[in-house]
């Protein structure tokens, strides 16, 4: 299931899990997905993906956009502990929801 796997991969020291909840309408979006890849050794990499193509920009000026956006992104979405509840709750009552119409 993946909100067990989103659970199981947000307790590693280098994954940050951030719950956007419904409440938050009309914030910045992002058109297809994106990453924002920080490294120890090197600077930042956004990995973006559409309906076409996945890309990596490397470029400072192009990764300062989605610096901006997750920035906008983690100000409205609930800390990491909060996420990590949410997710749980709705795993365990998708899991309860479930149960009855399993074989």
């Amino acid at each position: 299931m993946q909100l067990r796997r989103l659970l199981n991969m947000s307790v590693r020291s280098h994954i940050t899990l951030h719950v956007i909840p419904t409440s938050a309408s009309g914030h910045i979006s992002l058109a297809g997905s994106a990453g924002l890849l920080e490294f120890t050794t090197m600077d930042p990499v956004v990995a973006t993906r559409n309906d076409a193509a996945g890309y990596f920009l490397e470029e400072p000026d192009d990764v300062a956009v989605y610096e901006k956006i997750f920035s906008s992104l983690t100000a409205i979405a609930l800390d990491p502990a909060k996420s990590r509840q949410l997710v749980g709750r709705l795993g365990a009552e998708l899991n309860n929801s479930m149960d009855g119409r399993r074989p």
